[in-house]
């Protein structure tokens, strides 16, 4: 009779931490350590300009509580975020000429959940694999300051 040794179990890890990129550093605390624009803030979400856009005006929607995947927000976090997210997309529509404000989480970019806010005419606008917009600072500010203050005025 032969002895086996049978190793401990391994734990489970969730399908999302197995796919998602451990190179990506956690993002700050607070919007103002980003180095882009900020375009809205409540006491609960914060939204700011895309340092990589696809198209001017591309701003991503944050909950301010660090949850890496979105779906793991409460019932309660999640719809205020997506209406605040839907107060953003206004502002970002008065600001931005387009058809349509295109919609995306993909959630393995940085681990902090977030959504994408894109303005677009036609559905390849919406393509995460072309090369993305370089703006200047001086033209990433007035694209935010244009966006805060059709917010701040809705």
């Amino acid at each position: 009779h032969i002895k086996t040794h049978t190793p401990h179990p391994q734990p489970r890890i969730p399908h999302r931490q197995q796919c998602a990129r451990t190179t990506t550093p956690p993002p700050p605390k607070h919007p103002a350590a980003f180095p882009h624009e900020n375009t809205a803030e409540t006491h609960r979400h914060y939204a700011f300009l895309d340092i990589n856009p696809l198209s001017e005006g591309h701003t991503l929607v944050v909950p301010k509580r660090e949850v890496d995947y979105i779906f793991d927000l409460s019932d309660d976090e999640y719809a205020a975020l997506q209406l605040f997210a839907k107060r953003v997309a206004a502002a970002i529509e008065k600001t931005m000429p387009c058809k349509r404000i295109g919609v995306a989480v993909i959630g393995l970019e940085v681990p902090h959940a977030h959504i994408h806010l894109v303005p677009i005419n036609s559905e390849a606008d919406m393509d995460f694999r072309r090369e993305k917009l370089k703006l200047s600072p001086e033209r990433m500010g007035e694209i935010a300051a244009s966006i805060a203050e059709n917010f701040n005025n809705a």
